[in-house]
């Protein structure tokens, strides 16, 4: 499976966000999208995923040995990202189950390993009591355990000291096999899961 993005724009009150962006990657392959604050990353991961329409370019899939054009639907995207929001007043037993019902695990298991890899915490807690660090591990284990072909993951380090970095990033090399891997951040320990990088290159008419 490939993915491609085509010359994808997108404006904000009639301002260009970024330069077309354009790149394809397929099943195996990982891709850190970086760019300063503001330039449209976390914009173009939701375009990819769906949740936002382009102004010009289009995303789609192409399946060997066809090559025949496919749209992008919910089942083949995981996503975690930094404006997703988590049921507050679930516990984390609660949102994992909650999860898993409607989403695929990517093995049988799935349910327990997130709960082990939650285990500092009580199960039993509430999300709206979780630290910003354990929030954002709790969020991101549940989209790399979900099944999909494409794993999204926008600033997955994003509160997590180093021991939670370094645990994520052990978590993220073990699932992002068979699938198709975009990371979007600027942290270097971010930029190094991914195997390319893509820089996103403002609009020229904001430099003016």
């Amino acid at each position: 499976m490939q993915l491609f993005v085509d010359h994808i724009t997108k404006k904000y009150t009639g301002k260009t966000l970024f330069q077309p962006v354009h790149f394809s990657i397929a099943t195996g392959q990982s891709l850190s999208i970086t760019g300063p604050n503001g330039s449209g990353k976390t914009t173009l991961l939701h375009i990819i995923t769906g949740y936002t329409k382009a102004d010009g370019g289009s995303v789609y899939l192409c399946y060997p040995p066809s090559d025949k054009k496919e749209n992008i639907h919910i089942h083949h995207v995981a996503h975690s990202g930094i404006q997703l929001r988590l049921f507050e007043d679930m516990t984390i037993q609660q949102s994992v189950e909650c999860h898993f019902t409607f989403r695929k695990p990517i093995h049988l298991d799935a349910h327990t390993e997130v709960l082990q890899l939650m285990k500092p915490v009580n199960r039993q807690q509430k999300i709206s009591e979780l630290s910003a660090g354990w929030y954002n591990r709790l969020k991101t284990y549940l989209h790399i355990l979900t099944r999909s072909d494409i794993l999204l993951l926008d600033e997955p380090f994003s509160n997590l000291d180093t021991t939670g970095i370094a645990e994520m990033t052990e978590i993220i090399h073990r699932y992002k096999l068979d699938r198709i891997l975009l990371v979007a951040g600027n942290r270097p320990e971010e930029i190094q899961l991914s195997d390319q990088v893509y820089h996103i290159q403002k609009h020229a008419s904001d430099d003016l």
